[in-house]
């Protein structure tokens, strides 16, 4: 009898020693298990914890992306993009040969040209945004753009507004006449009528004028009918709009003279943009070194 209990007592032990050691099992796994799924979870908790700074961070983000801007700018005179895309954003009514077009609907033209040298000396990487003209001096002071060149007039009553470059193109005009005539040089034609564009003669200056008799026209088509029926000796065109002229029509016309005017283009900032200084010294050294005249003589030599 002594001996069955003694047995009895040995296997409750051994029982009660493996519930003991199923049920330490069993807590361990379920910490291993715990530990697994928290650390999966990290990832997701992390990247909702980012997505909410970043959606708070959106509140201010215009301002500090200026902000952060002007700091680059005004630190170290650096003019690298401060969320680093490096581009220099430039706006454009791209609808104005020879100075800016779409050629297979990429931009093109002579301001387009301007404007790839300035960004590869400043080292960054050009964006063209195309935008109505009227758009343009909103869109700069918006910071929308970094500048804009579109053959712009310098506007002194818009000096409050924005800032200008140095004037990079002064408007030419050219002195046109038939070939084939008396009318040799262009002092055959001082005291003769030419013809002058109505929208046009502001731009010219009032002492060359005072050479001719002028006509004044509001389209070129009839100032050019006029001079090949001979009822003026001459008309004065702008070099852009002259050098299509010329070359669709070499045995028609001759040029006689080549003359500036009172017109400027510039390139325009946001008020206090330190770009401004930037590109002005790009300009400056582009026609000490003739990159400018290469470019020029491009598109308006004939």
């Amino acid at each position: 009898m002594n001996s069955l209990k003694q047995g009895m007592r040995k296997r409750l032990k051994v029982i009660n020693s493996m519930h003991g050691t199923r049920y330490i099992l069993l807590f361990i796994l379920a910490i291993v298990c715990t530990a697994v799924i928290v650390f999966l979870m990290l990832p997701s908790v992390s990247c909702r914890l980012s997505r909410l700074e970043v959606s708070k961070g959106e509140i201010d983000k215009d301002s500090l992306e200026e902000d952060s801007y002007r700091s680059s700018e005004g630190s170290n005179g650096s003019l690298a993009d401060p969320w680093g895309r490096d581009r220099l954003v430039v706006g454009s009514d791209t609808s104005y040969p020879s100075f800016e077009f779409l050629n297979n609907g990429n931009p093109d033209g002579f301001d387009m040209d301007i404007a790839k040298e300035i960004s590869k000396r400043l080292e960054r990487e050009l964006e063209v945004v195309s935008m109505p003209w009227e758009s343009i001096y909103e869109e700069v002071s918006n910071g929308t753009i970094d500048m804009a060149i579109s053959a712009i007039p310098l506007r002194h009553d818009k000096e409050k507004l924005v800032d200008f470059s140095i004037p990079y193109f002064t408007m030419e005009y050219l002195l046109v006449s038939l070939k084939g005539t008396e009318i040799k040089v262009k002092e055959d034609l001082y005291g003769k009528l030419i013809g002058v564009l109505k929208i046009e003669k502001d731009n010219l200056k009032n002492d060359y004028l005072a050479n001719f008799q002028v006509s004044y026209y509001e389209n070129i088509i009839n100032m050019l009918d006029d001079l090949k029926n001979k009822n003026i000796d001459g008309v004065l065109v702008s070099v852009p709009m002259g050098v299509s002229i010329l070359k669709e029509n070499k045995d028609m016309y001759m040029v006689l003279d080549r003359t500036n005017s009172n017109l400027e283009f510039v390139i325009v900032f946001r008020k206090g943009s330190e770009l401004k200084k930037e590109v002005d010294r790009v300009l400056e050294e582009m026609r000490e070194d003739g990159t400018y005249q290469r470019i020029y003589d491009k598109w308006f030599e004939l």
